[in-house]
């Protein structure tokens, strides 16, 4: 028995403390203000992570293409093994009547040879192609990340659309639901008045079908806003801050009216022109040099069986005269893709321009 109509055994105390629990877990993660709902869609669209990475890797390529003006360091390590031996064979000849040529037939070191040592070389010249090499890179750089402006600026002007166009729907709402008021007042006035006589029963009739237009305009304003909501989060992952501002806040992006897609387009093809270059530097002389430590055995004394160990430096150089027409064909096909490009960033920016005026004929009609 219950000691009053409001007291609660310990069983229903626990089952509304669990239920309470299980719907605070399941609250979705929500923003409080634009501007924390505009950091989360930045930190967490697939789009710009992706376009982010692409960066990054850029950004990697040129650090990987840099690296060939620092020295290089090598370990080596060889061990060969041979049948026979070098032999040295010497003929002297006599220098006296009655005497035989002498002859002398020796074997020369082992049967196997090891050798470990290191080397510092770095490259004197190579023809332009690493400079012309890194500026295609950078190139190629600053193309990907103006595709990457190009994405966070396109993420932004749809998080500013559908915020203007929900503060939009509050507002029609609003006034949907004033007017349905207004209506809802004018036909209670219209039933006593009819009731007493002063007014006729097809201004109510008519009253009551305006009522019925209003509600239903009511209606539409409630979906259409609650459709804004929907899409907002589903965009965004969060839900659309109850208390935002109509004015939206300022976010992190390029606001310029200039074309970034065609800007991107453009230098890619920059980069292809200079990549194009890069591979011409195979049709100049390859200069390098070298200094460098062995150990070895045998060493440099060819009779001896011993370990030894000893410097060595120098330049090396080298000439391709014949390549079977492959920097040719590379050069070639730089030059048709960055003419592609600039094609298609030209036609792009022809079609902005049409639609531009397009637009400022509507303004002045």
């Amino acid at each position: 028995m219950r000691g009053s109509e409001n007291s609660f055994s310990f069983a229903e105390v626990r089952f509304f403390g669990i239920c309470a629990g299980l719907c605070f877990c399941l609250v979705p993660v929500s923003a409080e203000t634009l501007s924390s709902a505009w950091e989360h869609l930045v930190s967490t669209n697939p789009a710009l992570r992706s376009a982010e990475a692409r960066v990054e890797s850029g950004r990697a390529a040129v650090d990987a293409v840099n690296a060939s003006w620092y020295p290089r360091l090598d370990l080596t390590g060889s061990y060969q093994y041979q049948s026979e031996t070098s032999k040295m064979k010497i003929v002297i000849p006599a220098f006296m009547e009655g005497m035989d040529d002498v002859t002398i037939d020796k074997s020369l070191g082992d049967h196997d040879k090891a050798e470990v040592g290191a080397n510092v070389s770095y490259v004197l010249f190579s023809g332009f192609s690493e400079t012309r090499a890194a500026e295609a890179q950078e190139a190629s750089l600053k193309s990907t990340e103006t595709s990457y402006l190009q994405t966070k600026n396109t993420l932004a002007l749809r998080f500013g659309l559908l915020h203007y166009a929900i503060q939009s729907a509050r507002i029609s709402l609003r006034l949907e639901e004033a007017r349905f008021s207004a209506r809802k007042a004018h036909l209670g006035v219209l039933e006593k008045r009819t009731d007493s006589g002063v007014s006729t029963s097809a201004q109510t009739l008519s009253a009551v079908a305006e009522l019925a237009r209003a509600s239903a305009d009511t209606a539409e304003a409630h979906r259409k806003l609650d459709s804004l909501y929907q899409e907002f989060e589903s965009f965004v992952g969060v839900p659309y801050p109850e208390e935002a501002p109509p004015e939206l806040p300022l976010v992190d992006s390029d606001s310029s009216l200039r074309s970034l897609e065609a800007e991107a387009l453009e230098q890619r093809a920059d980069a292809f022109l200079k990549q194009g270059a890069a591979t011409q530097g195979g049709a100049y002389p390859q200069i390098s040099t070298y200094v460098g430590y062995r150990y070895g055995n045998p060493g440099l004394n060819l009779t001896g069986n011993e370990w030894m160990g000893y410097a060595v430096a120098g330049v090396q150089a080298k000439w391709n005269l014949f390549d079977g027409f492959e920097r040719k064909a590379s050069a070639v096909r730089y030059r048709a893709e960055s003419k592609s490009l600039r094609a298609q960033a030209e036609e792009l920016r022809r079609e902005q321009g049409a639609s531009l005026k397009e637009l400022d004929l509507d303004d002045r009609a």
